[in-house]
């Protein structure tokens, strides 16, 4: 009834136990007879049953049917997979009597922080949406001078703000102190994108220009394509008032050659937006005279499909 000593005596070939070697000789010859002999001492009769071929199957082991199952159940997910519920009322009406009537202006940024920045004419205001609090970071001092683009960093540390009278800004949001001074614009600064380090700023002195915000000369580049303002979004997707949509590629913007230029709007080309999650899909819409939204998946064989 010892199954370690039993199983031991059966499996070592080598090893001398104290019983004797003879033992291990015996028992193996017990075995073979009680597994070939039936208690009258004649031969067991083997039966072999092989079934039918159509109704066989394979043996499949329980682990493999729990795999089996879960990726049925993955599938059937990734099949069904629920469209977003838009919802068809506001949550909530906040009051913005100070909001400029401006249409080249790009007033309200979101960040990851869950912080919304809206300039209010000279003020610059952030709100935070969990505890609804509502901070004032700068104001300007002038009344010539007002934000035209706000723009929050990937990383939610950094503001950057367009200004009408050409002038870039970066803002710490935590300590509410100016970072730096961007140069290299002469007009109203309608439109800020980040790009990791990179910062992209669209002007009506139709220019683009990238500033790498690491480095003591920050202008990475400067493109002069379009017949006034721009909007860009992030590979770069530039548009403007001559209703023209281009696409860049970062390492080729110094030399000014654009990978694409489209002429699908009919008016000004006024807001360019990347897919967060499928990077080559760009959604761009038109003025007043257009009133289209479009969308496609850009690549390099063909320009956009809307």
């Amino acid at each position: 009834m010892d199954l370690d000593r039993a199983h031991g005596l059966l499996t070592n070939r080598t090893t001398q136990f104290n019983t004797g070697s003879s033992f291990n000789e015996a028992y193996r010859q017990k075995l073979i007879d009680n597994l070939s002999l039936d208690s009258q001492g004649r031969p067991f009769k083997i039966i072999v049953f092989r079934g039918c071929p159509k109704l066989c199957r394979k043996s499949i082991h329980f682990v493999d049917e729990l795999r089996q199952e879960v990726a049925t159940i993955f599938d059937k997910d990734c099949k069904q997979t629920p469209y977003r519920c838009i919802p068809k009322g506001e949550k909530r009406v906040l009051d913005a009597a100070r909001l400029r009537n401006d249409y080249y202006a790009n007033i309200m940024s979101w960040g990851n922080n869950n912080i919304l920045a809206v300039a209010l004419s000279p003020e610059l205001c952030l709100r935070n949406s969990e505890d609804q609090r509502v901070q004032k970071l700068f104001q300007v001092r002038g009344g010539n001078d007002w934000p035209t683009s706000v723009t929050w960093s990937e990383d939610a540390r950094t503001l950057a703000f367009g200004y009408m009278c050409s002038s870039l800004q970066l803002w710490d949001a935590e300590s509410s102190k100016l970072i730096r001074n961007l140069d290299g614009h002469s007009g109203r600064i309608a439109s800020t994108a980040w790009n990791g380090r990179i910062l992209t700023s669209g002007s009506s002195d139709k220019s683009i220009i990238n500033y790498d915000v690491r480095a003591a000369n920050s202008m990475a580049s400067c493109i002069k394509q379009h017949a006034d303002e721009s909007t860009e979004g992030n590979r770069l997707a530039s548009g403007g008032n001559e209703n023209l949509l281009y696409i860049w590629e970062a390492p080729k913007m110094s030399s000014s050659k654009f990978l694409h230029r489209l002429s699908d709007h009919c008016a000004a080309v006024k807001a360019l937006a990347w897919c967060p999650y499928q990077y080559n899909v760009l959604a761009s819409g038109g003025g007043l005279s257009d009133g289209v939204l479009r969308y496609g998946i850009h690549k390099k064989e063909s320009a956009l499909t809307a």
